[in-house]
């Protein structure tokens, strides 16, 4: 399926997690280490991949970022709206 609203792309891979975790609470524990161990795989798994969207999502928030303002000062700024 190819999805070219981002927004509609990040509901789409939520589903599936949701779906994982309903099946892991059901696991019994030998299965529930199984899929436990494709997530935490840190090169192909779901941490990996999303540790690897939160750099990407950091890096295009610094850049982004107006000169002079620190990024710790925009995140204050932002909670207190």
């Amino acid at each position: 399926m190819t999805v070219h609203n981002p927004d509609a792309l990040a509901r789409h891979i939520a589903q599936p997690i949701a779906l994982l975790n309903d099946h892991l609470v059901a696991a019994p524990p030998r299965q529930a280490a199984q899929i436990l161990s494709q997530i935490l795989e840190p090169e192909d798994g779901i941490l990996g991949q999303l540790t690897a969207l939160m750099v990407t999502g950091s890096r295009c928030a610094g850049l982004r970022r107006p000169p002079g303002i620190p990024a710790s000062a925009r995140v204050v700024a932002r909670r207190r709206r």
